[in-house]
């Protein structure tokens, strides 16, 4: 369990410590070459940067409703947060850690929207374990997450890592396909501010995504 008075930054690097310890070498060698990989690729790079529009998208949430954002993103602030699935430990500290910062973000009049491809009975799971108070949406199939540029099929290596300790992305998503963990803030369809980074290992800390965020949201649109 992790320690709330710590900084996300802190747990991140005590779990991974603890990782290191109990996984094979060959497992961490592969873990680490997908993500070079996926710098080489430049993952993330082409999608919508600040300023520019963002895509519209209608998703089904935990509750089996559909919600269209261009609905939402001109009364309130969007922040949409991919994940790659409640198996993922870091997802899941990450999230835990902005739900522990819900009211700051409600202040500031901004809608936490956590989006990931696993099925919605699990994605409810997810909810429940990391972050309840937030909503949360099933990119069926990536297709939003390919729209964005930020979705990668899994390498052979890492498939069959992950097969022997027993995460079936084909049974959970119905593909070996993930998104890079990425932030989308959204306000009138234009994108405020953005973090996608191809490394599962670094994630924001809410104190600073606050910080950003009243820098930059415009009065009218906090609460």
């Amino acid at each position: 369990m992790s320690d709330n008075t710590l900084t996300l930054a802190q747990q991140i690097s005590d779990f991974t410590a603890a990782a290191e310890q109990r996984l094979p070498a060959d497992y961490l060698a592969a873990f680490r070459a997908l993500v070079a990989d996926l710098e080489d690729q430049g993952i993330g790079q082409a999608g919508p940067a600040v300023g520019d529009s963002f895509p519209d998208f209608a998703l089904t949430d935990h509750t089996g409703h559909r919600i269209q954002a261009s609905a939402r993103w001109n009364e309130r602030t969007l922040m949409l947060k991919f994940y790659r699935g409640g198996w993922c430990p870091y997802c899941n500290l990450e999230l835990a850690a902005l739900m522990r910062h819900a009211d700051d973000f409600a202040a500031l009049g901004v809608e936490v929207l956590a989006i990931a491809p696993e099925r919605p009975e699990l994605l409810d799971q997810t909810r429940e374990k990391s972050a309840p108070g937030f909503t949360f949406l099933w990119d069926e199939g990536n297709g939003l997450a390919r729209k964005l540029g930020i979705a990668f099929d899994v390498d052979a290596r890492v498939k069959a890592i992950y097969k022997q300790i027993g995460i079936d992305l084909q049974a959970a998503n119905g593909s070996w396909v993930l998104p890079v963990p990425a932030t989308f803030v959204v306000s009138a369809g234009r994108v405020l501010y953005r973090f996608v980074d191809p490394n599962y290992l670094v994630r924001q800390d809410p104190a600073h995504l606050l910080q950003e965020l009243r820098s930059r949201l415009p009065l009218d649109k906090r609460t």
